[in-house]
């Protein structure tokens, strides 16, 4: 007895790596600076070079000290407890992107980054290899009902916490901006500019989680696991408690102000309801009747009514690049060309930098001058064939006599360099040549709350990677960061699309098209399991239950993957409960003898190499003869 209560305290303890990854890593909230070495691109600031980072890096090396502690125990489990490994068909995939992962690493041009992660990303290919470790390794320990219990109780503790921050945030009392709280996640040595730090999220909700866009990620999990385990509670005090945390957490969606969560919630929630009505067929054929009636009513809705014309726009978009601004160009070089309505101008100057004079030179494409004035503040004023004014003066730059040229009420600096060309001063502080755009036109720029632009900016670039990918965490350097006419006219200078907003876009640019299709197929592997599963269990058991809710939050997640990124934030906890959903679907087949009677060959995706399985097969199939002998000897009496 007491060699067995000794084994059960090891086996629960092997479950401690399982619960940091859901409940302790996405409150990680501490200072570290780092120096971004991103100086050497011409878009990137020479004063930034160090960074202040709050909410990724400890992150990240918490999540890989995770990972070579997860492969300590493994390692232990092999060559001293001589336990061997379960194993899935779906695994294979999972193992394939693993390889893409590591060949796109090893032949990224940008080798520094994906080995030591990237300005505001910090998901380098360790992070990722942690990931996958985490997830096969929960699939593997988790083996017993009583394992779910432990790792959702402890776990919770941590969910608890991040949900009470993100709820005090969404009623305007952040604790991170707070004197204490201030204090406790910075460094000593800026304790005495503490109160001079903010965060610029104002009252959303933003949680632990670095951005109020991966409230989605958080809750869209945890939310259908706290419902199960209401239904699941028998205690009142444990209801009452779960009750809450149900409310804190759609408080803090409600304070994320997310409209493509709330739609990620939706979509999943009606994915779920047509597995389980697809039990019976009248009942499916009704659910799929009426959510086709209720979605084509609400799209009628959403693009006729003038309310909801703000959300409509938000989710399409409502104008594409070269329509909405007057600049549609600008070329640099013997002169500047500023294409503005379609109507080329032509600009050039000369400078005496001692007298502080300059003469400036204005033409359209024949050559012609064009109209010249100067107005009260002592700028010249040119006027096109469509009698746009275009105001122009001198200005210095670091000692040189530049123009500078305002449309729009946009300014725009270029300055003459020494072989007589003319170079932009864009917003990094250099001299650079304005570059050609080389973006697609597929989506509108302001879709999806600027996405639109984004994605039109990566498409271009998918098919460079169709094999391998620039490697883990550099999609910033892989893209060009260089739009300047997007980003002055939405005065966005400072800003760097560090992510595609897309978690698939993502990962096909720095992992690959192939190995975005096998981490695409591992997840489909576990939702038609899941489906095929929760289409004939009873749903009487917690096991049941807590099948269908880790279904729904895993699905909510990759739905929300599709507008979203992956980051350190949250991936640990949607990894480790992968493994939890592969583990918990394993548990079901193996205990209720699902699939036994099947013959179909797509149940080869179910089937494990576990020899208890096996062992279990063999004896029913004893049994079987056995019987089968006995009622040939009652005949032959």
């Amino acid at each position: 007895m007491k060699q067995q209560n000794k084994a059960k305290r090891v086996s629960n303890k092997r479950l401690i790596p399982i619960i940091g990854a859901i409940g302790l890593i996405p409150l990680i909230v501490h200072m570290y600076t780092y120096k971004t070495g991103l100086e050497i691109y011409d878009w990137f600031p020479n004063n930034s070079t160090y960074k202040n980072d709050f909410f990724m890096v400890w992150k990240a090396i918490g999540i890989i000290l995770l990972g070579i502690i997860i492969l300590a125990i493994m390692l232990y489990q092999k060559m001293k407890e001589k336990n061997s490994f379960q194993f899935e068909n779906s695994f294979y995939f999972l193992f394939f992107y693993m390889l893409f992962v590591i060949m796109s690493a090893l032949l990224s041009p940008y080798k520094h980054w994906a080995l030591l992660g990237t300005f505001e990303l910090f998901e380098p290919i360790w992070v990722l290899l942690a990931y996958i470790i985490i997830c096969y390794y929960t699939y593997n320990t988790v083996r017993e009902e009583k394992h779910l219990d432990i790792i959702i109780g402890i776990s919770g503790i941590g969910i608890a916490i991040g949900l009470i921050i993100g709820t005090f945030q969404t009623f305007g009392f952040d604790f991170f901006q707070t004197h204490i709280g201030k204090l406790l996640i910075t460094n000593p040595t800026s304790w005495d500019r503490v109160d001079d730090m903010e965060f610029a999220f104002g009252r959303r909700a933003y949680m632990t989680l670095y951005n109020p866009d991966y409230i989605i990620f958080y809750t869209g999990i945890i939310l259908p696991v706290l419902i199960a385990v209401f239904i699941n509670s028998k205690k009142i005090i444990s209801k009452v408690i779960v009750t809450i945390l149900c409310v804190f957490t759609i408080i803090c969606l409600i304070g994320g102000r997310t409209t493509t969560g709330w739609l990620a919630i939706l979509i999943s929630g009606a994915i779920g309801l047509l597995v389980i009505l697809s039990r019976n067929k009248k009942y499916f054929r009704i659910g799929i009747s009426v959510i086709v009636i209720v979605g084509i009513a609400g799209g009628i809705f959403l693009f006729s009514s003038s309310s909801m014309k703000s959300l409509k726009d938000t989710i399409m978009g409502t104008y594409k690049l070269e329509n909405a601004f007057g600049i549609k160009s600008i070329t640099t070089n013997s002169d500047i060309c500023i294409n503005y309505n379609e109507l080329n101008t032509h600009f050039q100057y000369d400078a005496d930098s001692e007298q502080g004079t300059m003469t400036v030179f204005c033409t359209d494409d024949n050559d012609n001058s064009l109209a010249q004035s100067t107005n009260s503040e002592g700028q010249f004023v040119f006027k096109d064939a469509n009698s746009a004014e275009y105001l122009v003066e001198a200005v210095y730059i670091e000692n040189t006599l530049a123009i500078r040229i305002t449309i729009d009420d946009h300014q725009w600096v270029f300055a003459k360099q020494d072989d007589g060309n003319y170079k932009y001063f864009n917003a990094a502080g250099k001299y650079v040549d304005f570059p050609i755009s080389n973006q697609a036109e597929f989506f509108n720029d302001d879709a999806v709350s600027g996405r639109g632009h984004i994605w039109n900016k990566t498409l271009p670039f998918l098919l460079k990677h169709i094999f391998v990918g620039s490697g883990a965490n550099t999609y910033l350097l892989e893209i060009p960061q260089d739009d300047y006419l997007y980003k002055n006219y939405l005065d966005m200078n400072n800003n760097f699309d560090v992510k595609a907003h897309c978690w698939y876009l993502q990962q096909w640019i720095e992992t690959g098209m192939l190995g975005t299709i096998a981490l695409i197929i591992f997840y489909v592997c576990y939702f038609v399991s899941s489906i095929r599963i929760l289409r004939k269990i009873t749903f009487k058991e917690n096991i049941h239950r807590i099948c269908f809710a880790l279904f729904i939050g895993l699905l909510t997640y990759m739905i929300a993957a599709i507008v979203n990124d992956s980051t350190v934030n949250v991936a640990s906890m949607y990894w480790a409960v992968l493994g939890l959903g592969l583990a918990v679907n394993k548990m079901i087949v193996e205990k209720e003898h699902l699939f036994d009677a099947d013959n179909d060959p797509a149940n080869s995706t179910l089937e494990l190499t576990d020899n208890r399985t096996t062992d279990t097969m063999s004896k029913n199939e004893s049994v079987s003869k056995k019987s089968k002998k006995s009622r040939r000897k009652r005949k032959q009496i």
